[in-house]
C-alpha cells in the first residue's frame, strides 16, 4: 500500500528565467529542502500562511522593473 497522498495542487505562474532556481535556492538556505533541492512549494506555503501586513513590511523595499509586468 503506498504512502497516502497528499492534498496538492499545481500552480504555474510567469516568472523571469532565473526565478525558479533562486527560489530553490531561497527555499534551501530556508530550510524548505526535497532531496538535494530546495522545495518552492513548502515556501510558498510558507508565505501563504505569513499575515498580509508582515509580508507587506518584507516586501516594502522590493521594486519590481517595469517591465515584469
Amino acid at each position: 500500500m503506498g504512502r497516502p497522498k497528499l492534498e496538492r495542487t499545481v500552480l504555474q505562474a510567469r516568472v523571469n528565467p532565473d526565478t525558479p532556481e533562486k527560489l530553490k535556492q531561497m527555499a534551501l538556505h530556508l530550510g524548505y529542502q526535497w532531496g538535494a533541492d530546495g522545495n518552492t512549494g513548502a515556501l510558498l506555503d510558507a508565505i501563504a500562511l505569513m499575515p498580509i501586513e508582515r509580508l507587506k513590511e518584507l516586501l516594502t523595499d522590493i521594486r519590481l522593473p517595469k517591465d515584469a509586468y
